[in-house]
């Protein structure tokens, strides 16, 4: 049977990787991101602004007028903010991160709800920096970790639908080079780290990981709803 699919976060990285191969896999696929990549033909695309979260209700609905279940919904979308220390970082700035990484997350999922669409699968993609303690990751790192207790408390509401939090790990996107070029290195550690993960060839190309992250969606259902994991364990 086709399956349906819901990614955000299209127009590039792993979110267009993800969108491309199950597009190869003659899925339904429907995507939310600012721009439709040109390349994915078949892409059910709706432009939106994650963060006009007023907005995403009707950009939702629009999209998705005729669909009445999902076999997959990945939250993929996220904004990584700057490296820098949290008394430097400002409340504004937080707050966008949290309404793209989070609120914009709960207004997609509770859209879907609302309109009585059967969803399978909910898969959020987290970070290990949501587990770890790493200087400068600030308004990431929180939200990453609110968004973890958002699919568990999702999972408590919505026995019906399926919710994890997944860290996917390295992947080479440009968020990944514009942290890899930070001139702070040694005042946060975490750069340092990543330019050495880069060095020993660690991290991964986005059509990599969004194969991994595919061929480890049935493997996330085993877990009970709600789980933290990451694709190093689920994808063993």
């Amino acid at each position: 049977m086709r399956q349906t699919v819901l990614i955000t976060g299209v127009s590039a990285g792993l979110g267009k990787s993800l969108a491309e191969l199950y597009s190869r896999q003659k899925a339904s696929v429907y995507g939310l991101s600012r721009q439709k990549p040109d390349e994915i033909a078949e892409l059910n695309h709706r432009s939106v602004d994650l963060a006009q979260l007023e907005d995403l209700p009707q950009d939702i609905s629009t999209l998705l007028t005729e669909v009445k279940h999902i076999d997959a919904v990945i939250l993929n979308a996220a904004h990584m903010g700057v490296v820098e220390d949290l008394r430097d970082t400002s409340t504004k700035l937080l707050r966008e991160i949290m309404d793209i990484n989070l609120w914009s997350n709960k207004v997609i999922c509770d859209t879907l709800f609302n309109l009585q669409i059967k969803v399978s699968q909910v898969v959020a993609i987290s970070s290990g920096m949501s587990q770890a303690k790493c200087r400068g990751a600030n308004g990431y790192a929180l939200s990453k970790a609110a968004l973890n207790h958002l699919m568990q408390l999702y999972a408590i509401e919505q026995p019906g639908t399926h919710f994890s939090s997944l860290a996917p790990g390295l992947i080479d996107t440009a968020m990944q080079t514009t942290l890899e070029t930070h001139s702070q290195k040694d005042k946060f550690p975490i750069l340092l780290q990543l330019e050495q993960a880069r060095n020993a060839g660690a991290i991964a190309s986005p059509h990599e990981v969004a194969q991994q992250v595919i061929y480890s969606m049935p493997k996330l259902l085993g877990l009970p709803s709600g789980s933290y994991t990451t694709l190093k364990e689920v994808s063993k």
